[in-house]
């Protein structure tokens, strides 16, 4: 009984010493294992630090108010000097008139003079207040002065290029009227200016087509095209043509054309001048036309739609054009009884004619109004580039042949009421 109770203890005190060296050797490991971890919090804390240094910083950010935008900006000389103007518009005011709420929006425009454009466009920062944004500029608008100096619109060309703000979508105008009057003529009722010719002029051509709206985009494209006339859209005042309640209310309009090519201006023609525009532009959607007899209104028509195919060839070494156009539209008023195949070969005639009257303006200031040199430019450029070297391809009365015209009535109206049609 001794001997097992002896080794039974043995057995137990092996055991606690075992247990016991265990206990001592985790014992001395404890420091290393809490080093580590005090490494690893450190690491991650470091990481955590360090990460907001990669995100983007605001510390230069600008509130949207403390910005200048600009949405029209207009280039003119007086006395010698640049004078460059600067329309913006209080996009807060804009935002009510357009959701119909109360107050006019107004425009401040700003203007700069200097020697050259650039000190012009710094002469305007310097009463600015806050920093000029051109990203917004939606129009611009050119004096008839600036247009007549080469070395000015070169300056003007260059500047729209090459600054990095400025965009090509921009509606291009020309002017001969006060810049400043223009950018602070305000739009009907309680709107915007952004709401009006300026600023979306084909709302207006859409529904009466002469002179097709012209974008930076599409003036530079055409300017660089050998042989083309390019009509640059006038933009002026009218005075007499709208009021509120007894006064007057100026409105903004386009009055006609300046015809340039290759960098030069040629002239500067009114609407009753481009009537025949109408029916040669592809772009054009309608236009009325109204037909005398006598000195009297018999017919009226809307012509939409024109479809005109120009036919070049040369002949004895000189070019010679014929054109055919064909045109839609709709009966709105007649006065006398005649079927529709007389009221349209009355409409031809006089479409003809328009066509004719807009060629020979033309010539009066070497202007190809109805684009025929470009037409053979593209259909035989062969001919074109011959003509062009030896000088024949000068447009002379002569060199229009022949205008086929071809309108066909399809809407003649419903009158319900004979006693007021009689």
């Amino acid at each position: 009984m001794e001997r097992r109770d002896i080794g039974v203890q043995s057995s137990t005190l092996g055991e606690e010493e075992q247990a016991s060296g265990h206990a001592g050797h985790g014992g001395r490991h404890a420091p290393e294992e809490e080093g580590v971890l005090m490494l690893g919090f450190a690491k991650t804390a470091l990481t955590l630090c360090l990460l907001p240094l990669l995100l983007t910083g605001c510390w230069d950010i600008k509130d949207l108010q403390e910005i200048n935008y600009l949405t029209a900006i207009g280039y003119d000389l007086q006395d010698g000097e640049f004078v460059v103007y600067g329309q913006m518009l209080d996009f807060a005011s804009v935002a009510k008139s357009e959701s119909g709420k109360s107050g006019q929006a107004q425009a401040w425009v700003g203007i700069g003079r200097g020697r050259t454009l650039i000190n012009a466009i710094e002469d305007l920062y310097h009463t600015s207040q806050l920093r000029i944004f051109y990203g917004h500029v939606n129009a611009v608008v050119i004096g008839e002065k600036v247009l007549k100096d080469g070395d000015a619109m070169k300056q003007v060309y260059e500047f729209q290029g090459r600054y990095y703000e400025l965009r090509y979508t921009p509606w291009l105008f020309g002017t001969s009227k006060p810049i400043d009057k223009i950018f602070s003529t305000s739009s009907i009722f309680t709107f915007s200016p952004a709401v009006s010719v300026l600023h979306q002029p084909l709302e207006t051509y859409k529904q009466m087509s002469v002179v097709r709206p012209m974008s930076i985009r599409r003036f530079t494209l055409e300017m660089q095209e050998p042989g083309r006339t390019v009509l640059l859209p006038s933009i002026a005042l009218s005075e007499n043509r709208w009021k509120k309640g007894d006064r007057p209310q100026e409105m903004l309009m386009v009055d006609g054309a300046f015809a340039m090519k290759e960098h030069k201006l040629l002239g500067r023609y009114n609407l009753d001048d481009l009537q025949g525009l109408s029916w040669i532009e592809p772009e054009s959607y309608r236009g009325p036309l109204i037909l005398y007899s006598g000195g009297e209104i018999q017919s009226a028509v809307v012509l939409e739609n024109p479809k005109t195919i120009v036919h070049p060839r040369v002949r004895n070494g000189r070019a010679e054009f014929s054109l055919d156009v064909k045109l839609s539209g709709a009966l709105i008023l007649s006065m006398a009884p005649k079927t529709e195949s007389e009221m349209e070969k009355e409409a031809e005639e006089k479409v003809r004619k328009q066509i004719r009257r807009l060629y020979d303006e033309g010539l009066k200031r070497d202007a190809d109004l109805l684009r025929l040199e470009p037409a053979m430019y593209r259909q035989k450029n062969r001919e074109w580039k011959s003509l062009r070297s030896q000088g024949g391809l000068e447009l002379t009365p002569e060199s229009l042949k022949d205008i086929r015209v071809e309108v066909k009535i399809n809407r003649t109206g419903n009158i319900k009421n004979r006693a007021m049609a009689n």
